[in-house]
This record gives C-alpha cells, sequence and structure tokens, in this order.
C-alpha cells in the first residue's frame, strides 16, 4: 500500500518513525562530524604545540650559543692570540673553554672553532692539529665578515648540520676574524624527551660533497640523519612509514605516532634539512577519547528524553487529532456523495483547526457555486466569440482566393499583351528595313537628275548649224520635252507618294504609343508604307528610263547642232529651259529623300518604344505572379485562423460541460481569457492598416496597465514571480503593447508600409506570448493536480 493510501492515524506513525530513524541518522552523522572536528582540533593543537616547544627550545639554545661566542670574542687573550696568529696560545685558550662547559654545563659536545680574517680554518678546539683549509663556501661566514656583527644560524659542515654562534672578533674596528661557538642538536632531543616529544633532523644530501661522511647515515627520501643521539624506535618508524610530503602541512596521524616535518632554515632562509617531531598517538588521543564519553552521554540522554516526546505526541495526536479528524471525513464524504448539491454543509461545532476547518470549507463551497456559474458564463462568452472569429477567417479566406483567381487573370493578359509587342517589334524592323531602301533608291534618283543638269548646261555652248538640220534637230528637242514632261508626271508622283508616306509615318507614331489593342492598327499603317514603298521603286525606275531616252536623243541632237551653228541661238534657249526643269526635279527629289530619312527615324523611335512597352508588360507579369503567390499564403493562413476558431470553440464547449460536473479550482490559471483580449487589439490593428477602422495612438494602453499587466505585476508577482515561464513573459507582453502603439503612431504619419511590416513582427510577437501562456497554464494547472 502506497504511503499516500494511508489514513491520517498511520501516516502520523510512519513519520515519526521516519523523524527517529531520520534524527538517529543526524546524531550518528552529528557525532563523527563532532569527533572529526575535535580530532583535527586536537592535532591542529598537537601540532603546534610541538612547533613551539621546538622553537623555544632552539632559540633558548640559540640564545646560549650566541652569547658563548661573545664571550669568546671578547676574550683579550683570544684577540690577540689571532692578532698575533698565535696558535698555541689559542689551542690552550679553547681547551680551557671546553672543559668549563662540559664539566659546567649540559652541552658535552660542543666546539669552537677560530677562523682569521681571510675566512680560513686558524684553530679547532675538537682538533687542534687541523688548520688552515678554506671555508669561503659558508654563506654565514661571509655574511659576518661583511657586516661585522654576530649571527646565529644553521649550516651544513663536515660533520653535517651545526647550530653556529657566529661572532666577530674585532681590535679597533679592525675585523681579525670569527668566534664560531658550535655543535648539534642532540640536546635538543633530550629536552623534549620528558614532554613525550620525539626529536630527530636531517640533511638534505645536497651538501653531502661537504658532510663527505654523512653518507652512511640513515636516511630517506635523500635526507640523512644529522644527529648521534636517536630514539631507535622512532627512528624505525619514520625511516619506514613517513612521507614527508604528507608531513609537513598538517602532520600525519596514525596508530603509533603523530608527526610533523618542519624545514631547517639557515639565516637566509634556505632550507637545509627538516625536523621531524613525533607524539606517541595515544597520547595525543586522550583529549579525544575524554570528549567522546561526553559527546555518548549527551546524545543517550536526548534520545531517552526524544522517545518519551514522540510517545506523548502521538498520544496526544490520536485522541485530539485522529479521532476528530475521521469525524470530519465521514461528514465530507456525505457531501461527495450529494450528487453535485451544493446545499449540503459540514457540521462543525468545535472551536479548534478541525472547527474552523469545517466551517471555512462551508464557505468555500458557497463560493464554488458563484465560480461555476462564472465560469458557465464566460465558456457561453467564450464559444460565441470563437464562432465570430471563424466566420471573419472565413471571410477572409474567400477575399484571398478571389484576390487569387483576379492575379491569375492578369497575369495570363500580360503574357498576351508581352507577346503582341514582341509581334509589332519585329513588324517595325521589316518596314525601317523596306524605307531604308526606298531612301537609297531615291539618292540614286537624285544623282542621275544632277547629270542630266550638268549634260544640259554643256549643250548651251553648241554652235548652231545648217538650216536642214535644224529641223531635225528640233525634232529631237521636241521628243526631249516630251520626255521632260513624263519626268514631271513621275516627279509628281513620287511627290504623293512622299506626302502620303509622311502621312502614314504620323499615323504609325501615335498608333504606337497607345501600344495595347492599338498594335493591330499599327499593322495595318505599316503595310500601307509598304505599298507605297514598292509604288516609289516602280517610279524610279520609270525616271530612270525616261532620263536614258532624253540622254540618247540629247546626244544626237548635239552631233547635229555642230553641224547647225546658226539655229544655236534656239537651241541655246531650248536647253536652258530644261536646265530650269531638271534643276526643279533636283529640288523634288532630295525633298523626298529628307521626307524618307524622317519616315525612318521615325520607324526607329516608333521600335524604341514597342520594346519599352514589352520590357513594362514582362515587369507587370513578374509582380502579379508575386501578388498571386501572396493571395496563396493569405489564403492557407485564413484557413490554419479557421481552425484555430473551430478548435477554440470546441475547447469553450468543453469547459462549459466541465463546468457541469462541478470539478471547479479557483486557484487554477486560466491563458483563454487574456489570449482573447488581445486577439481583439490584432483584429483592430489589421483593420486599421485597411482603412476600416480608426485608432489613435493614445488609446493603446501600456502593458502595465492592462488588465492582465495589472494581475500580472500585481497578484501574479506574488504568487508566480519566481517560475522562469512567468518571468520570460513581461518583455514579450511589452513587446506586444510597445509595436501596437508604433503601429497606430505610422499609420496616423501615412507610413502605411512601415506599418504593415511592423505588423507582421507584431503578429509574431502575439503568437509567442500566446505559446507562454499555454505553457505556463500547463505548468501551473498540472503543479495544482
Amino acid at each position: 500500500m502506497n504511503f499516500k493510501d494511508l489514513d491520517i492515524r498511520k501516516k502520523i506513525y510512519v513519520a515519526f518513525a521516519v523523524l527517529l530513524i531520520v534524527s538517529a541518522i543526524l546524531i550518528y552523522i552529528f557525532i563523527t562530524l563532532q569527533l572529526n572536528s575535535i580530532k583535527t582540533v586536537e592535532l591542529s593543537k598537537t601540532k603546534q604545540d610541538l612547533t613551539v616547544s621546538l622553537n623555544n627550545t632552539l632559540n633558548a639554545k640559540k640564545n646560549t650559543w650566541l652569547t658563548n661566542a661573545l664571550q669568546i670574542a671578547f676574550n683579550e687573550s683570544v684577540i690577540h692570540a689571532l692578532d698575533v696568529k698565535d696558535r698555541e696560545k689559542m689551542v690552550t685558550i679553547l681547551q680551557h673553554y671546553g672543559k668549563i662547559f662540559k664539566e659546567n654545563t649540559g652541552f658535552k659536545n660542543v666546539a669552537i672553532h677560530i677562523i682569521d680574517s681571510d675566512l680560513n680554518s686558524f684553530v679547532k678546539s675538537w682538533k687542534s692539529s687541523s688548520h688552515g683549509e678554506s671555508l669561503n663556501y659558508s654563506e654565514a661566514y661571509k655574511e659576518v665578515k661583511n657586516s661585522k656583527k654576530p649571527l646565529v644560524t644553521m649550516e651544513e659542515s663536515s660533520k653535517g648540520l651545526r647550530l653556529k654562534g657566529l661572532f666577530p672578533i674585532l681590535k679597533d674596528g679592525r675585523f681579525l676574524g670569527i668566534a664560531n661557538f658550535e655543535g648539534g642538536l642532540n640536546s635538543i632531543k633530550r629536552t623534549l624527551k620528558p614532554s613525550d616529544i620525539e626529536f630527530l633532523y636531517f640533511m638534505d644530501g645536497r651538501y653531502l660533497d661537504i658532510a663527505k661522511k654523512m653518507k652512511t647515515k640513515p636516511n630517506f627520501s635523500n635526507y640523512y640523519l644529522s644527529q648521534k643521539d636517536a630514539d631507535k624506535e622512532f627512528l624505525d618508524y619514520v625511516l619506514k612509514e613517513i612521507d614527508l610530503e604528507k608531513a609537513q602541512p598538517n602532520g600525519i596521524f596514525d596508530k603509533k605516532y603523530f608527526t610533523i616535518a618542519l624545514p631547517v632554515k639557515d639565516f637566509s632562509e634556505e632550507t637545509l634539512g627538516f625536523y621531524i617531531l613525533g607524539k606517541k598517538s595515544d597520547l595525543v588521543t586522550e583529549t579525544i577519547t575524554s570528549s567522546a564519553k561526553i559527546i555518548y552521554k549527551v546524545v543517550g540522554i536526548f534520545l531517552v528524553i526524544l522517545l518519551v516526546f514522540v510517545g506523548c505526541v502521538l498520544l496526544i495526536i490520536n485522541i485530539y487529532v485522529a479521532g476528530p479528524l475521521g469525524a470530519v471525513i465521514d461528514s465530507m464524504k456525505q457531501f461527495a456523495q450529494g450528487e453535485g448539491d451544493l446545499t449540503q454543509r459540514i457540521t462543525a461545532t468545535s472551536k479548534d483547526d478541525l472547527g474552523r476547518l469545517g466551517r471555512w470549507f462551508n464557505a468555500f463551497v458557497q463560493k464554488i457555486g458563484l465560480i461555476i456559474a462564472d465560469v458557465i458564463n464566460n465558456a457561453q462568452i467564450l464559444a460565441v466569440s470563437s464562432t465570430e472569429l471563424s466566420g471573419v477567417s472565413e471571410q477572409m479566406a474567400f477575399d484571398a482566393d478571389e484576390t487569387s483567381s483576379k492575379a491569375n487573370n492578369v497575369a495570363v493578359f500580360t503574357e498576351e499583351m508581352s507577346r503582341n509587342m514582341e509581334s509589332v517589334t519585329t513588324t517595325m524592323e521589316q518596314a525601317s528595313l523596306n524605307v531604308n531602301q526606298v531612301a537609297a533608291a531615291t539618292e540614286e534618283m537624285t544623282a542621275t537628275v544632277n547629270e542630266i543638269s550638268s549634260n544640259t548646261a554643256k549643250a548651251s555652248s553648241i554652235t548652231s548649224q545648217a538650216v536642214s538640220e535644224a529641223r531635225s534637230a528640233s525634232e529631237k528637242i521636241n521628243k526631249l520635252g516630251v520626255s521632260a514632261k513624263d519626268i514631271s508626271k513621275v516627279t509628281d508622283t513620287i511627290k504623293d507618294i512622299s506626302d502620303q508616306t509622311n502621312l502614314l509615318a504620323l499615323n504609325a507614331t501615335i498608333e504606337a504609343a497607345r501600344a495595347g489593342e492599338a498594335g493591330k492598327g499599327f499593322a495595318v499603317v505599316a503595310s500601307e508604307i509598304k505599298s507605297l514603298a514598292s509604288q516609289t521603286s516602280e517610279a524610279t525606275v520609270d525616271i530612270r528610263q525616261k532620263i536614258e531616252g532624253i540622254q540618247s536623243a540629247t546626244d544626237q541632237t548635239v552631233d547635229e547642232i555642230k553641224r547647225v551653228t546658226d539655229i544655236i541661238t534656239d537651241i541655246d534657249e531650248l536647253v536652258t529651259n530644261i536646265a530650269s526643269a531638271v534643276e526643279e526635279q533636283s529640288a523634288t527629289t532630295s525633298e523626298i529623300s529628307d521626307n524618307i530619312n524622317q519616315v525612318s527615324s521615325g520607324f526607329k523611335e516608333v521600335n524604341e518604344n514597342v520594346t519599352q512597352a514589352s520590357s513594362v508588360a514582362a515587369n507587370m507579369a513578374e509582380e502579379v505572379t508575386l501578388v498571386n503567390h501572396s493571395s496563396t499564403l493569405t489564403l492557407n493562413n485564413s484557413h490554419h485562423v479557421v481552425n484555430s476558431a473551430e478548435d477554440l470553440n470546441a475547447l469553450a464547449k468543453n469547459i462549459a460541460r466541465s463546468m457541469g460536473k462541478f470539478k471547479v479550482n479557483d486557484e487554477r490559471f486560466y491563458a483563454a481569457p487574456i489570449k482573447l483580449s488581445h486577439s481583439v487589439w490584432k483584429k483592430k490593428l489589421s483593420d486599421l492598416l485597411t482603412g476600416q477602422f480608426q485608432l489613435d495612438p493614445s488609446q493603446i494602453m501600456d502593458h502595465h496597465t492592462c488588465d492582465f499587466g495589472l494581475w500580472y505585476f500585481g497578484e501574479g508577482q506574488k504568487k508566480y514571480g519566481q517560475i522562469n515561464t512567468f518571468m520570460a513573459i513581461d518583455e514579450l507582453h511589452e513587446k506586444v503593447h510597445s509595436s501596437a502603439r508604433e503601429i497606430a503612431q505610422m499609420v496616423k504619419d501615412s507610413k502605411i508600409e512601415d506599418a504593415k511590416d511592423l505588423f507582421v513582427k507584431f503578429k509574431e510577437y502575439t503568437d509567442q506570448l500566446f505559446t507562454l501562456l499555454d505553457e505556463l497554464e500547463k505548468e501551473l494547472n498540472s503543479s495544482m493536480q
């Protein structure tokens, strides 16, 4: 059986059982943490005690070493012997000092070493025969020589690490050498032993070139034991068990010892080795064991008190809570089985929490009745609104379909017009070619007439011949006159044709400007132009033949006139008349040529206009295609809106059916009213863009002051301010209102296209807001189930 299916009494028992188990676990954790804390504190205190004990002992020894070195350095006999380089006297003095220290102090292995001004060994108390070796490897000796000040420091030597008390030996301010009072740290081991502290110190293996004898000493991690007096048990433990890296920061604590490692440093803070300090574990844990006993005793008492308390609480709950609560449950069961009868009430006479629960529940049931009535009413309103929205959407879909159909018709018409314009262009190009041919023929005719004029001028110089031949010449000249008359008729014909061609060219220009269906009329004009051009060509051929006859007759006349010089005057008069006529013909031919050139220019201009019209028609076809695509998208979107409206209507009906079963919860969040109110603004803005609705920007409220904004920044913020989905709504809600105001302002400023572009974004913001509202509704309502 699941915990949630248990009655309240069993749940309380289970809860207290869990409480006891959790309390036991927490107590165990508390004890463990507390003991670990005590252990950490105790180990830290022990480490501090070990460190302080070593430092105090070491500092005391340093002070002693420095004091002893001072006494030696200020001894007049020592100063004199060093000044005069008297080694024998210096040996005697140092042996005396050594005897005194051994007999009167605990320092049994002290050594006194006198170093000269060149830092060479002068006298050693422990080996007086050895002297003269250079000690320049010692940085401490160099420091004392340079500073002429005393110094006490640990330093490597041939015997390993030694504590040296160095004091400069001066005479009248002149540096004579150094008094070195040095020794090992065995006495520190003896000093710390009464405090149960084990002590070892090791030298770094990198100084083995100075302390060569140390190579045989016990070592670990390349560190060599630098003392003679060492506790064997602790030394074996250190050599076998200690990890130097772990021992340095906080120490090592195991079953045998608590061990720490401290660096051995010289006066320049360079590490020469390590001090190893240890204390047996059982001595360290005495305080920890004592503290643990106290903690266990306190916890035991607490557990007994807790058990007694829990028993009393369970007894009280069983008598004063579980029993009355069962009575309330029975009353509520009867209410639940009343088939939705909201007139039933729970009997609540007591003044305790259960009594107040019954009274508040009765008040709650009363409000539920009111809420159900309101929800059913709102569901009906929602159903009506969704139906209206569906109708508007269907109308929009119909309009979009109509637009798409008309756009298809326009596209077909535009393509047909484009093909007609291409046909007109081809016809105009052919007409232009024919006119160019006419112009070429006219130019040839002009050249021929000019040649006739030249020949006629020559005839004026022909002399008169015999009277008998004058008659014959007169007849031939008459024939020439007849031919000239024929030429005049032909030129008249050409002039008429030119006039008509000019008129037709003007008509062709007018028809080309109209384009469209008028292009068919232009084809007729072009055909007339072609016919007139043919007639002009035939007339031109006729002129050429007549002129050839005139030339033949003129040649014969010239031969006869040469024989009849007496009648030259008459012939000259006739020739003059012929020249005058030829000049008139030449002027007429030139005019025809000019007119034909103008016709050709007109055809070129017409052809260019037709080409431009064809390009415009092609562009128009592309734009119509885009319009058709947009209409299709609008139609699809309209269908989506219709589907959404139908879904909304179905949702309203489902809500009405749910409310009919009285399954309501006044704490639930509903997104539908918010979405409906903002959808209304979407419709208003759409009508505003099409001119069907008037709206001032000031009429659009700020996102803080609309109904949803007042709830969002008030009650909603208090309840759901920590939910990410709720917080994300603020930015989108602000964008919806601000973009709506901007659209209204753009329409007011006649920036319709900009407003339409922003309206697309407004719809995107609205859709995103609605999505977030749906997610919030789902998240909040699912958490209440």
